[in-house]
């Protein structure tokens, strides 16, 4: 068996498809959020008479509605509550924010935050540039069996709600904060090689950085002034940075929302985009992603999803 071991050297979303709604499904009450369990607080809503069933309201008046109420809702009502960045904390609190102030919610059961097995699994597939890990149905071998177990649970205090922007578009995200460890099992290692992969991953980390700093370098700002594709490179240098300081048997992998198109290639091909809008001096062709979502901690520019990974056998 082997042990994969994670730290996380910037923030990680893992997410579940599910977009929790201000005041409907969650609100900040002294820099933390609430995520409130519905059967919970309908039972609480009704108690109170929050809500008479004989009026018609709209999601956005329920949601006022709630939030001017939100200190009926204590700890006991919740799925969880997590502490907000200061970059989130200002947004949610900000008069101009008209919108429905979204946070994309971590993959969890019953509330816990964990890592699938199969998100691993998928960039350890993209690092080796293959399709399986186990049984090849065209010559099925049972011994080729390739199983890896989930993380166990996050605690709260490890988790948090940060704000990212990608060319000044933002996006809220329940993240894994920097410097968390984690680790899966893989109880049958099918046809992985432990020694082979590493190589493979410090090989790929360092083509895909060295292709991101050209390509996004195209796209740097040269009247002085910092746009997304600056903020960009000076993430990807940093990455560089942590890359050149790892120790032997171990490597970096981006996991899960974020890492952009540079960090997710298969077969050596780099994605092309239409860009939204026309920039001056180049056409509206296809072209290289030249940014990415980032955010700000401590008044350091943070990339998402960066984690260093070293195999243990066990």
């Amino acid at each position: 068996m082997i042990k994969l071991k994670f730290i996380t050297i910037t923030p990680m979303h893992i997410g579940n498809g599910i977009e929790l709604d201000k005041g409907l499904s969650y609100f900040v009450r002294e820099k933390k959020m609430f995520k409130y369990n519905s059967v919970k607080a309908a039972k609480l809503f009704t108690e109170n008479r929050l809500f008479d069933a004989n009026t018609n309201l709209s999601a956005h008046e329920m949601s006022r509605t709630i939030i001017r109420n939100n200190k009926l809702i204590s700890r006991e009502h919740c799925d969880y509550l997590l502490e907000c960045s200061p970059g989130f904390n200002d947004y949610y609190w900000n008069s101009g924010n008209t919108g429905k102030l979204y946070v994309h919610e971590f993959i969890n059961s019953n509330g816990k935050a964990y890592v699938p097995g199969s998100s691993v699994k998928g960039v350890l597939l993209t690092i080796l540039g293959l399709e399986k890990l186990g049984i090849d149905s065209d010559n099925a071998n049972i011994d080729d069996r390739f199983v890896i177990l989930d993380s166990v649970p996050f605690d709260n205090n490890e988790l948090y709600v940060e704000k990212f922007s990608r060319s000044d578009i933002p996006v809220n995200l329940i993240c894994v904060k920097p410097y968390i460890r984690f680790s899966l099992e893989v109880r049958k290692c099918g046809r992985f090689d432990k020694k082979g992969f590493i190589r493979k991953a410090n090989e790929y980390c360092q083509e895909q950085i060295d292709c991101a700093i050209t390509g996004i370098s195209k796209f740097k700002s040269s009247d002085g002034k910092t746009r997304s594709p600056d903020s960009y490179l000076e993430v990807i240098y940093k990455i560089r940075n942590e890359f050149h300081n790892l120790k032997e048997n171990e490597t970096l992998i981006n996991l899960g929302f974020g890492g952009s198109a540079w960090f997710k290639v298969n077969k050596g091909i780099t994605p092309l985009f239409t860009p939204r809008k026309r920039v001056p001096g180049r056409d509206k062709k296809k072209e290289e992603a030249h940014t990415t979502y980032t955010t700000t901690i401590d008044k350091d520019i943070s990339h998402i999803g960066w984690c260093k990974l070293r195999l243990e056998e066990i």
